[in-house]
Order: structure tokens, then C-alpha cells, then sequence
């Protein structure tokens, strides 16, 4: 790992903050299926309501989370979010009828749409330009291993002491996150005295981040338009793949629980693969080009999957490990190289309220995805073709993108601020 990355201490301050914050968002997800399903009497309904509940803030609020850190300093929105979080998660130690639980969640989600936007806004301050892909698989690397130990962890501690002692935990975290980002807010402001370096985010020109409209320029950016594109069909072909893989599993592999969680391992291990390689590759940076290749990679396991079902059982287990380990590394890839892309591309004026459109039109493919999913398969398509025809349009994507990246890989990434460190040459 490059120790300039790991020398880099408001980078670290800010991976600090969320792999406690988001930890303790597993411990409240843990305890809130043992409230509703385990300990109740929910079902299939409660269990997609927390999902909602979750999502369709986050797809209202993220674009105006991003306009609030545009306008206001980073940190402080960050430090904000992470206090009435909390506040907001502490009701559910009180509450007992499930509109309520709902509304606890709902409110979460709402404080918690500053996040991404804040911290895909705040990056590109604390970190020089030809680092940002590092930088991002760094954050991500964290993320997944939060992801793959957060369950596990929540579990055993909703266990140990009871759903509504465990969402306490919870709130200590969101507590311990928002110490850190104002430790962070106070070494930016120290760095700048030293440096004499001006930070927007840190004296913010509001008169100046007004200036720059956002859907004029997406609407001229021909990199941010196919990234949006990307980003929301992407995630459609994802969800579901996520919401038929167990039935896949089942019925095509025929196959039980341990095999389905092989294939899961194997998409997390194929995504810390590329996480660690991004992280050590050296180079310049081409975030277009890499996203265009991870979706190529996406494509290849959605692709195998429907192939895999006019081929023995036997066989098909081999191509989904195969193809398990190729669409992980696809995964890790694009979820760091859209956020890159996201940061070189945008000017840094409107970074925020650009990366808050992008959260919530992430959501939005997944919601759609989560509806039309269950409505095509298998009323119109099996599982096989459906995977077939997702995977087709997935390749077409990835192709597109990268074309678009060859074009214009001579072409100099786009920056709304000076003070912001300059980028290396040929990072498309």
C-alpha cells in the first residue's frame, strides 16, 4: 500500500469515521430484523420496508445533501449528519410499533444522504489529484470489509445483549464518528494556516458555489451524462442479479446455502482484489477507461450465469465460482473509478450537489430494479434468458464506455478550483 496514502492523516481521520459510523449502522440492522422478524412477527413485507425505508430517503434527500456541502463546509455537514443520525437511531430504543420503527429509519436515512456527497466532495481537498483512485480504493478496501464482518458482528452482539441495548452501540458510533471528522475539521483549518493554502470547503465562497448550475453543465458534459447512464443501468442489471441469485442458486445450480455463500465470497474476494490493485498500481491514473473495463467484467458474470443454465449442474458451479471471482473484480472497480470519474470530471463548486444526483440515481436503479425484477422473472423470462439479455445490454454499456474514454483520453479533465491540487496528465 503507498505510504504517501497512509502518511496522508486527514485521509485516514475521514476512514476512521466511516468504518465506525457504518459498523454501527450493521449493529441497528441486526437489531432491527431481531425486533421486526426474529423477535416478532414480520415477514416478507417488514423485511422490504426497512429496505425502503432506507432507500427512498436517500433518492429524495441525496441531491439536496449535495446543494447543503456545496454550500457549506464539508466537515461541519458531516459532523451534523453524523449527531442527528444518531439522534435519530436512539428513538428506536423507545419506540415499539412498526410505523414507528419505520420512521426512525427513515429519518437515519435522511441525515445520512450529506455523507456521500460530503465525503466525495471533500476528497479532492485532502488529496492530490493522481491519488484520488487510491485514495477511493482505500475508502472502498474499508467499506468491504466493514460489508463482509458488520453482519457478523452485529449479530453476535444483538445476541449477547438484546436488540434495543445493542442500537445504544449504535449511537456511541455515530457519537465517536462525528469526534472525528471535527478532529479532521480542526487539522484542515490548522493545514491551511501552515500552508497558506486556501481550501473552499474550509473558508467556502457561497456567493461563488451559487455561480455554477448544475444541470446546465450536465447537460453539456458528455462524460458526466454517460457515467449518470452507466451508474443507474448498471445498478439495475446488479439488483438483479442480486434479487435472483439464491433462486439461481437453487434451481439452476441446484445447490443450497454453503454454495451460495461461496459465490458471495467469491464476488467480495474478486472486489478486494481490485481494491488492492488499484491501491498498488502504479502509473497514471485512468478512471474512464477502468470503469469501462469493470463493467466489461460485470457483464462477463452476468453473461456467465445465463449461459451456465443450458450446461450440467456440475459445470455451472465451476462458471459461477469463475465468474463470481471476474464480476467482483468488476465490482470493486467501478465502485471505485464512477467516484474518481465523479471528482475529475465535475467542477469542485458543484461537486456536492453533482455526487448527490449520482447517490440518488444509484438508488433509483435500485429501486427499480427491486420492482421490475419480480415482474419479468418469471411471468415473461426465466432466469437464464433474463441473465442473457441483462448481460447483453451490461456489454453494450461497457463498450460505450469505453469507446467514449478513448476519445478522450487526450483531453484534460475538467476543475471548477484553482486550489485544488492538479491532476496528473492522462488520467481518462
Amino acid at each position: 500500500m503507498p505510504n504517501k496514502i497512509l502518511a496522508n492523516k486527514p485521509l485516514l481521520i475521514l476512514a476512521a469515521a466511516e468504518a465506525i459510523s457504518t459498523l454501527g449502522n450493521w449493529i441497528t440492522m441486526m437489531a432491527v430484523f431481531s425486533l421486526l422478524v426474529f423477535r416478532g412477527d414480520g415477514g416478507v413485507a417488514e423485511s422490504s420496508g426497512v429496505f425502503l425505508a432506507g432507500l427512498l430517503p436517500v433518492l429524495i434527500f441525496g441531491p439536496l445533501g449535495g446543494k447543503l456541502c456545496d454550500k457549506y463546509n464539508q466537515t461541519h455537514m458531516m459532523l451534523a449528519a453524523n449527531l442527528l443520525a444518531g439522534a435519530a437511531v436512539s428513538l428506536l430504543i423507545m419506540v415499539n410499533s412498526l410505523p414507528l420503527v419505520y420512521l426512525c429509519i427513515v429519518l437515519e436515512s435522511v441525515f445520512l444522504a450529506v455523507i456521500t456527497p460530503g465525503r466525495q466532495s471533500l476528497l479532492p481537498h485532502i488529496v492530490d489529484g493522481e491519488d484520488l483512485t487510491k485514495a477511493n480504493a482505500l475508502l472502498q478496501q474499508i467499506s468491504s470489509l466493514v460489508k463482509v464482518f458488520g453482519p457478523m458482528i452485529g449479530a453476535a452482539i444483538v445476541g449477547a445483549i438484546g436488540p434495543r441495548a445493542a442500537v445504544i452501540l449504535d449511537v456511541l458510533s455515530f457519537a465517536v464518528a462525528a469526534g472525528l471528522i471535527s478532529l479532521l475539521s480542526r487539522r484542515l483549518i490548522r493545514s491551511q494556516v501552515e500552508d497558506n493554502d486556501t481550501l473552499p470547503e474550509v473558508k467556502h465562497d457561497q456567493t461563488a458555489a451559487g455561480k455554477q448550475k448544475v444541470w446546465p453543465f450536465l447537460r453539456q458534459s458528455a462524460p458526466l451524462k454517460l457515467l449518470f447512464a452507466a451508474g443507474f443501468f448498471a445498478m439495475i442489471t446488479i439488483m438483479g442479479l442480486d434479487v435472483l441469485s439464491s433462486v439461481y442458486t437453487r434451481d439452476i445450480l441446484r445447490a443450497g446455502e454453503r454454495f451460495y455463500g461461496m459465490y458471495l465470497g467469491g464476488v467480495g474476494l474478486g472486489s478486494a482484489a481490485s481494491g488492492i490493485y488499484l491501491l498498488v498500481r502504479k502509473g497514471s491514473a485512468r478512471p474512464f477507461r477502468d470503469l469501462g473495463t469493470g463493467l466489461m467484467c460485470l457483464a462477463a458474470l452476468v453473461l456467465s450465469l445465463g449461459l451456465s443454465a443450458y450446461v450440467s449442474s456440475g459445470m455451472a458451479r465451476t462458471i459461477a465460482i469463475v465468474a463470481s471471482l471476474v464480476g467482483g473484480w468488476g465490482n470493486g472497480v467501478v465502485l471505485v473509478q464512477s467516484t474518481t470519474v465523479l471528482q475529475t470530471v465535475s467542477p469542485t463548486k458543484i461537486l456536492g450537489r453533482i455526487a448527490g444526483l449520482f447517490q440518488a440515481v444509484i438508488v433509483a436503479g435500485q429501486l427499480i430494479s427491486l420492482a421490475i425484477t419480480p415482474m419479468i422473472v418469471p411471468r415473461f423470462l426465466s432466469v437464464g434468458p433474463f441473465f442473457l439479455v441483462s448481460g447483453v445490454a451490461l456489454l453494450l454499456l461497457a463498450l460505450t464506455t469505453i469507446f467514449v474514454a478513448e476519445r478522450r483520453k487526450q483531453q484534460a479533465p475538467v476543475h471548477g478550483s484553482q486550489s485544488v491540487r492538479p491532476l496528473a496528465k492522462g488520467e481518462m
